[in-house]
């Protein structure tokens, strides 16, 4: 079965010598900046900030059996990470191998 990971296919964020590397400060404004969009526009649960090496994942989730007004953030900061895409019948291909 052909592996989607790990690939020659996927680009590696922070591996060239160019690559912007994203401080800790400029991390901490990011995570903010997301949970500000999130505030503002209920109707969305992720936000997502990208550039250089770094790429940050911030996600609402509401508590089991509450109101839309009880919620948390889960925030994810992916450092020196990996990224690849590929069109939908790459996917299906792969689950028919299986």
């Amino acid at each position: 079965m052909k592996q989607l990971y790990p690939s020659e296919n996927f680009f590696k964020f922070g591996s060239s010598p160019s690559t912007y590397l994203v401080s800790d400060v400029e991390i901490d404004k990011w995570i903010k900046k997301c949970v500000a969009v999130l505030e503002k526009d209920m109707s969305r649960d992720r936000s997502i900030y990208a550039t250089g090496d770094t790429k940050i994942f911030v996600e609402r989730f509401y508590h089991d059996g509450s109101d839309n007004s009880n919620y948390y953030y889960t925030v994810t900061v992916c450092k020196d990470y990996e990224e690849n895409e590929f069109e939908r019948d790459v996917f299906e291909n792969l689950q028919e191998e299986n």
